[in-house]
Order: C-alpha cells, then sequence, then structure tokens
C-alpha cells in the first residue's frame, strides 16, 4: 500500500512538471482553478503523510473532473472511480469488475474551514439501488486522511439520531453502553482466482461515528451522475471513445462499457504472451486476416466462441483474466479455422423452442475434447478434475500427458498418413486418446454428449506440430 502511494505521488509530480494542459479538457474556469488547487493540496499531503487505510480507502482512484457539478451553495461533486490495482492476485468485485460497484464522489467545498475535500460512497440498500433517491448508508470522510462518518438516509432525506438509534436497534447494532452507536454494513464482495476456481466473500466496515448529514440534493445524486460499475462496466470514459488496437476484433456487441472492450482487448493480449502455442494461434489466425467479434454476455456459464458467428463471448470481465478459459475459446476459434468448412457442423442444433439441445451434433464431443487436451497440455488442466471424474482417472489422464509430451518438455509429431512407423505411432497414439475420450464423455456431470463421428484430431496434430513448450 505504501509503495501504491508513493507511485500516486510520483505521478502527480510528474504531472505538476508537465506543460498545463487543462484547458484541453474544456472545463470550465472554476473547475480548472479547483483542479490546480487539489493538485497543490495533494502534493503537499503525500509528501508529509503515511496513513493507514482500509481496503475500500486504498482503492485506486481515478477523478473525472469533466463531469464536476457545482450546487446552489457553490459545492462541488465530482465522481471517482475507485478499480482494484492490477497485480498478482486476481482480485475483482462479485460484478466481474475491478471497479467499485457503488456511487463514489469527491465532494469540494471551497469556503469550509475543514474537510475541505471529502470522499463520499453510497452503500444504497438493495431495494433502492436503482431508484433516483437515494435510501441506504452513506459514509463520509477526509479524502486524504480517511476517519470515517455514516449517515443514514431514506429517499435523499437523511435520518434523524432517533430514527438512527431505532433502525440500529432493530439490526442489533446499538452498543448504548460505550455511548457509541456503531453501524455494520456489507461494503462490497470481493472474488478471488485461485487455480481452476473463484472464491468470493462478503466484506463490512463498521463505522461508529454517526453525524447528522444535511439531505442529499440532486447534484450529489440521481440515477446516472457518478454511478459505479454494474454490470461488469464502470471505466474510463464512455463507451463510444474506445478505439481499437488490434486488427483480430471485428467489433464488440452493443451495450458494452470502455472498460469491458478494454478487457476483451486485453484477452488477445493475454494470448499472445501466456504460452507458445496460444503464441502461435494468435499470430496464424492474424496472418490469415480473420476477424472475430468480441462481448460480454451475462446469460452464458463462462465462455462461448460462435461459429456461426465468429464470436468469443465471456460472462464476465473477471474471466477474460483467466487463461485456461480464455484458452479454450481462443482452441475454438482455431479449431473452426482448421477444420475444413469449420466447426459449425459439430455444434449443436436447436430443438422446436429454439434452444441448443442437450445432445449435440455427431462430432460435437469430440471437437470438445480435443480442445480439453489442448487445454491440459498448454494449461496444466485437467479434465476429470474439472467434472468431478475419480482420483484414479485424474492420475491416469496426468501420467497421459507426461508420458507423450516428454514431462511438457517436448510435443510429438503426429503422422496419420505417414510412413508405417509413423502410421503406428499414430495408432497407438489415438487408441489412447479414444479411450480417455469415452471415459470422459460418460462423467455424469460432464454437459457435452453426442454420438461419435471418428474424427481425426486435425487442431491437436497442427499445434502439436507447430509449437514447443519453450518458444524459439
Amino acid at each position: 500500500m505504501k509503495k501504491y502511494y508513493l507511485f500516486l505521488l510520483f505521478s502527480i509530480i510528474i504531472l505538476s512538471c508537465r506543460k498545463d494542459r487543462l484547458d484541453d479538457l474544456k472545463l470550465q474556469d472554476d473547475i480548472i482553478v479547483l483542479m490546480k488547487s487539489f493538485k497543490v493540496d495533494s502534493i503537499s499531503f503525500y509528501s508529509n503523510n503515511t496513513k493507514s487505510y482500509n481496503f475500500r480507502q486504498s482503492l485506486k482512484r481515478k477523478i473525472n473532473w469533466n463531469r464536476a457539478r457545482k450546487d446552489s451553495l457553490g459545492i462541488y461533486y465530482v465522481p471517482i472511480t475507485l478499480s482494484i490495482p492490477r497485480g498478482d492476485k486476481k482480485e475483482v468485485f462479485s460484478n466481474g469488475s475491478r471497479s467499485f460497484p457503488h456511487k463514489v464522489l469527491l465532494v469540494i467545498d471551497p469556503q469550509a474551514s475543514e474537510m475541505k475535500y471529502s470522499m463520499w460512497s453510497f452503500l444504497p440498500d438493495s431495494t433502492s439501488s436503482k431508484e433516483k433517491k437515494f435510501t441506504g448508508t452513506l459514509l463520509t470522510e477526509d479524502y486524504f486522511i480517511g476517519q470515517v462518518n455514516y449517515t443514514l438516509y431514506e429517499q435523499n432525506i437523511a435520518l434523524t439520531k432517533d430514527k438512527v438509534l431505532q433502525k440500529l436497534s432493530a439490526l442489533n447494532q446499538t452498543q448504548a453502553g460505550f455511548g457509541i452507536e456503531c453501524h455494520t454494513r456489507l461494503a462490497y464482495t470481493i472474488c478471488v482466482e485461485q487455480g481452476d476456481d473463484s472464491y468470493c466473500s462478503d466484506r463490512y466496515e463498521t463505522t461508529c461515528s454517526w453525524v447528522d448529514n444535511r439531505d442529499i440534493n440532486e447534484e450529489a445524486y440521481d440515477d446516472d451522475y457518478g454511478e459505479g460499475s454494474t454490470g461488469g462496466g464502470g471505466g474510463d470514459g464512455p463507451a463510444d471513445d474506445y478505439v481499437l488496437r488490434d486488427s483480430l476484433i471485428l467489433g464488440f456487441c452493443d451495450g458494452l462499457s470502455f472498460e469491458q472492450k478494454q478487457a476483451l482487448e486485453q484477452s488477445l493480449d493475454l494470448m499472445r504472451t501466456s504460452s507458445c502455442a496460444t503464441a502461435y494461434i494468435y499470430s496464424v489466425l492474424k496472418a490469415a486476416n480473420l476477424k472475430f467479434g468480441f462481448c460480454i454476455d451475462s446469460t452464458i456459464n463462462t465462455g462461448r466462441y460462435s461459429p456461426s458467428t465468429k464470436t468469443l463471448s465471456y460472462q464476465s470481465t473477471f474471466l477474460t483474466e483467466l487463461v485456461h478459459l480464455v484458452g479454450h475459446e481462443f482452441i475454438h476459434a482455431y479449431q473452426d479455422y482448421i477444420y475444413p468448412n469449420g466447426t459449425h457442423q459439430y455444434g449443436k442444433g436447436l430443438d422446436n423452442n429454439g434452444q441448443p439441445n442437450s445432445i449435440g451434433d455427431p462430432g460435437f464431443v469430440e471437437i470438445e475434447f480435443e480442445q480439453v487436451v489442448l487445454n491440459a497440455i498448454f494449461f496444466n488442466t485437467n479434465p476429470f478434475r474439472l467434472w468431478d471424474g475419480t482420483s484414479e482417472q485424474e492420475d491416469q489422464f496426468d501420467r497421459w500427458i507426461v508420458k507423450f509430451t516428454n514431462s511438457r518438455t517436448e510435443y510429438p509429431e503426429f503422422y496419420p498418413n505417414g510412413t508405417p512407423n509413423q502410421v503406428a505411432e499414430y495408432a497407438s497414439f489415438i487408441s489412447e486418446y479414444n479411450n480417455f475420450l469415452q471415459q470422459w464423455k460418460d462423467l455424469p456431470y460432464n454437459p457435452y454428449k453426442s454420438p461419435p463421428l471418428a474424427l481425426t484430431p486435425l487442431a491437436l496434430i497442427d499445434l502439436l506440430k507447430n509449437t514447443n513448450p519453450i518458444c524459439p
């Protein structure tokens, strides 16, 4: 945390030394003056103070000056985007975004003698999260120092102390014996990737300093101003400001935020750098001048590649950072490229209601199993572990992968139509391959079912022939 604030201080100092570009933001003069004053005060504080912060206070802050508002009392409200800094831990909020999922404002009172800069965090009750007026807990604190206070609101109206005590008493939160009224409430839910799974836990904040705050006006709170991330969105700017960098992307599905588009494009960076095989897939698809659609779709389970629309979809932005999942969908895109006439012919047909059949078309399970084996080779996953196979099946599959990849040091080359020795070698491999395919298909929790078609695993043969565990 200390390193983060040193970095923030360094960034502020660098910005203050550059040619002033505030006018480029097309801000009103009073906002420009406010920004300059805030910058000076920030440098002064961070140069002389080291503080301890709770998790919410330690999040990365982006102040959106271009959306500042001023009320009739001369108080300014500036939306803040709080986000989890990128690092080794794969932490996100429960909606799949790195952005704090509630409205946060920097409130500046130029006339105030104390707490000139305060941070307001709106924690709405679940029943009022979509209303235009705020009902819930408002946490207020000095922007720099912290020291959190709370006020309870109903429909923008601050509750009196008597009503607060009544509400806390009903919640069993009153500690009258200590002369304080402490309020504990859910502030956010954090999810962390651990291996192939993600685990989520609720985080609470307890505040024992109630303040008799004023009622909330429309400049501070309405249905769209300063809103936090609610669907993997949030982000750094309007959706239509996003500029594509990667020519592999044809476009995005409608309604995505700036942050969602950025996460999808960064999944391509993940493919270029995570393994030699995925870097090869990326280079081949790009050399073929192929283009794909990308989407965040909260209605699907994890990820999906559609060969009919050439679209890669993920359930949330969090999943775009899981290399084995992104690899899964890119392997499917590569299969679609390698197999004659694509893989649409091996998909799941639709039933009379227009929904995917529970049983796929002939060859569907073989396409899925080929992806499973490649994912195990490249990302060290195990399909019998993922779909609740036995310990013996897990061990046998791991040993098989280790055997034909020489302990994951080199990939074999297979020639189904080569010399007699090459054909015999491939026949031995495909016999073991089909044995595991049958075991995997029969797992009770495996959703991938279809009649067999005896497909030759063309993508596996091609990728093992053209890639290595260690990039040249």
